[in-house]
């Protein structure tokens, strides 16, 4: 099936992400009413969102974005933290095709461990554009992998704001439309533009003095690292759930 949404352009023959009769994202709701779905993932996606952002998902490479996504979508749908296995583009212009993902997510980690060592011993003001542009690199990383089939620019940006939280900033990307941040964000991706969006990031930060600590495990990212391989992907595929008291519990 080819389906385009928004400027993208879905290459899916299988109908592995999408309901045949509908064209809407597969859910675990079912449903069939695209307003209706907008509503739902919004609220749900948003809720959890909210939750990352009081108790953020140490990030440490490409598998805790992963995890990232699976904490927003969850909920929403059966492929939450699930790499796609559909080819996308945007505007004539493709993303990273799925058998590119371990090269891009070697970059990814790269990035994110160059990050890392982010010294603390400069003044303030460098260590604030130091994060910045090494911040728009990683997100520009992450769009362009697109490792997702739904829902990449609000993990990049959760993914971000978790990794800023370390170093006791606090992001806040507004990317309601007809913003002036709204514009220069979807530039500096869509154009990966690194300084563009640098700037962005740069105005977004708030320095918090007193969170400049190490993040706690994050519950969901604590059951991940503590199951074996085999059951995770059950979990990531729908066949197990994670409940609210965190216990596992097979969906059926």
């Amino acid at each position: 099936m080819e389906n385009t949404n928004r400027h993208y352009f879905f290459l899916d023959e299988d109908y592995k992400y999408t309901d045949q009769k509908t064209g809407l994202l597969r859910n675990l709701r079912n449903i069939t009413n695209a307003v209706d779905l907008v509503f739902f993932e919004h609220s749900k996606s948003s809720a959890q969102i909210e939750m990352l952002e009081k108790n953020p998902i140490s990030v440490a490479n490409h598998k805790d974005i992963l995890t990232t996504h699976y904490a927003i979508f969850k909920d929403v749908y059966p492929f939450a933290g699930q790499p796609r296995e559909v080819i996308i583009q945007k505007q004539g212009t493709p993303f990273a095709k799925p058998e590119e993902f371990e090269d891009r997510f070697k970059l990814i980690d790269k990035l994110i461990s160059e990050y890392k060592k982010i010294s603390l011993t400069q003044p303030e003001l460098k260590i604030k554009l130091a994060i910045s542009e090494k911040l728009a690199e990683i997100i520009n990383a992450i769009n362009w992998t697109h490792c997702f089939r739904e829902g990449n620019g609000r993990t990049q940006r959760t993914v971000a704001t978790s990794l800023a939280f370390e170093y006791g900033y606090e992001l806040q990307i507004n990317v309601d439309k007809d913003t002036s941040t709204y514009q220069r964000y979807f530039a500096g991706t869509a154009e990966k533009d690194n300084d563009i969006l640098a700037s962005v990031i740069y105005d977004s930060l708030t320095f918090h003095p007193s969170l400049r600590k190490t993040i706690p495990e994050n519950p969901i990212q604590k059951y991940f690292k503590l199951l074996n391989p085999k059951k995770l992907m059950l979990i990531l595929k729908g066949k197990f759930f994670i409940s609210k008291n965190s216990s596992i519990t097979n969906s059926k």
